[in-house]
């Protein structure tokens, strides 16, 4: 955790060399964003893995306290007027099971999170402007006349 906060900071800091830079000044993306995007959408890929790890340690929890209520010992099962197990090796297998699926839901949450960050920058990026690359020297000119499609080139000069 210390080294992706570390590389998030250094993201912020850092900058492209000359050979680098866009040629097209008016797509500046920060560098944050540039770099931020890919690390969001790798940690949400990484949260929904721990998810998912977390997710299936419930569920092998609560196989484990299935075949103990549908074995021979189905006294173990029996549970008081607050709902709590009797027996506390079931009682202690059903919490093990209600807290693997917190965790879950948590890192479910940090993961989605986290993918809702990545596609808002991808789209923040993608929405802005973009300026005419110096290195084209024209621009081509696509419109509707008079119920005709139009195709052209502009050639500043």
């Amino acid at each position: 955790m210390r080294y992706a906060l570390a590389f998030t900071a250094a993201l912020g800091v850092a900058s492209p060399a000359s050979a680098q830079r866009p040629t097209r000044a008016a797509t500046h993306i920060p560098a944050v964003a540039s770099y931020g995007k890919w690390l969001l959408l790798g940690g949400a890929i990484g949260f929904n893995l721990a998810a998912l790890r977390q997710h299936h340690l419930a569920e092998d929890s609560f196989s484990e306290l299935a075949e103990i209520c549908t074995a021979a010992e189905h006294s173990r099962c029996a549970t008081g007027a607050d709902g709590a197990y009797l027996d506390a090796g079931a009682e202690a297998i059903y919490q093990r099971t209600l807290s693997a699926d917190r965790r879950a839901r948590g890192w479910l949450f940090a993961g989605e999170t986290a993918l809702l960050g990545s596609a808002a920058i991808f789209v923040w990026e993608l929405s802005r402007p973009h300026g005419r690359d110096p290195d084209i020297p024209f621009t081509p000119r696509v419109g509707v006349s008079g119920g005709r499609a139009t195709l052209g080139l502009e050639i500043p000069f």
